[in-house]
C-alpha cells in the first residue's frame, strides 16, 4: 500500500501522470482560462487505490439494477473525493453535490480533520497541528457517471459518451468529464475543441472519431489499472 502511494505522489515519468500532476494541471488551466493543447497531456494516468474501489462499487450497482449513477469529483487538501451517487433512470442522470472540510482541535498537538459529503460525514482522521493547512484547498474537479450494459444477440455491450454529454460538458466549461462502463473512460476538452454542438448526434460519436474528428483526449482503462490515451491524429 505504501509503495503504491508514494508512486501515486511521485510519479516523475513525463509520459505517465498521478493524478495529482493532472490535478495541479487542470487548476492551471482554470485559472488561466484555457483549455489544453494537445501535447499538454500525458499518455497515462495514474488514479489512487481507494478511487478505483469506488468506481468498482458504482459499476457493480449500475450493472445489478440497470440504473444510471452520477458523481462529482474534488480534491480536497491531498484527497480525491467523491460525492454521494445521484441515481437516474436507465438513460439520464443529473449530478448536484455540495462539500465542505473543517479541522477542528483535538488537543495541543492533533486536528481532526472532517470532510462532509451532502450534510454526511466522508471522512474523518487526525492531522498533526504543523500539517494543518493556513488555507483549505477544496476544488470541484469533474463529474462523472455510468452506463448499464446492454444485451443484444447474447452479448453484453455499454453505451459510449452521448451527444448529450458533450453538450453537457461544454454548457458547463468543464474541461474533463468522466463514464463508467467496464472501463473507465476520462474525456478532456482540448483547445481545438468546437464548442458547437447543436447538430451532435450519439451516431456521431464513437472512440475515433471524439479524437480525430472532435478533438478531444479520450483515456481509456480497465477497472485498477492505468488510464492510457486512446491513440489519435491530432497535431
Amino acid at each position: 500500500m505504501l509503495k503504491s502511494l508514494l508512486k501515486f505522489f511521485f510519479s516523475h515519468d513525463s509520459s505517465d501522470s498521478s493524478f495529482y500532476t493532472v490535478y495541479q494541471n487542470i487548476i492551471k488551466w482554470r485559472n488561466s482560462k484555457v483549455y489544453p493543447n494537445d501535447y499538454d497531456l500525458p499518455q497515462s494516468i495514474s488514479l489512487p487505490y481507494e478511487f478505483w474501489e469506488r468506481v468498482k462499487g458504482l459499476h457493480k450497482n449500475t450493472r445489478a439494477d440497470k440504473l444510471e449513477r452520477s458523481v462529482s469529483v474534488y480534491w480536497v487538501d491531498g484527497e480525491l473525493i467523491i460525492s454521494t451517487v445521484t441515481t437516474g433512470t436507465t438513460s439520464f442522470v443529473k449530478s448536484n453535490s455540495q462539500i465542505r472540510v473543517s479541522y477542528n482541535p483535538k488537543n495541543s498537538e492533533y486536528y481532526n480533520k472532517e470532510v462532509i459529503v451532502d450534510g454526511k460525514r466522508y471522512s474523518r482522521r487526525e492531522v498533526y497541528f504543523k500539517k494543518v493547512p493556513k488555507q483549505i484547498e477544496l476544488q470541484y474537479l469533474f463529474n462523472m457517471h455510468t452506463h448499464p450494459p446492454h444485451e443484444y444477440n447474447e452479448k453484453t455491450y455499454y453505451g459510449f459518451f452521448s451527444a448529450q454529454d458533450i453538450r453537457s460538458l461544454i454548457a458547463s466549461g468543464a474541461i474533463v468529464t468522466g463514464l463508467i462502463t467496464d472501463h473507465l473512460y476520462l474525456l478532456f476538452r482540448t483547445n481545438k475543441v468546437d464548442s458547437n454542438v447543436n447538430g451532435l448526434e450519439d451516431k456521431d460519436l464513437k472512440e475515433s472519431t471524439i479524437t480525430q474528428q472532435y478533438n478531444y483526449a479520450l483515456y481509456k482503462g480497465i477497472h485498477g489499472k492505468k488510464l492510457y490515451r486512446v491513440s489519435s491524429d491530432l497535431s
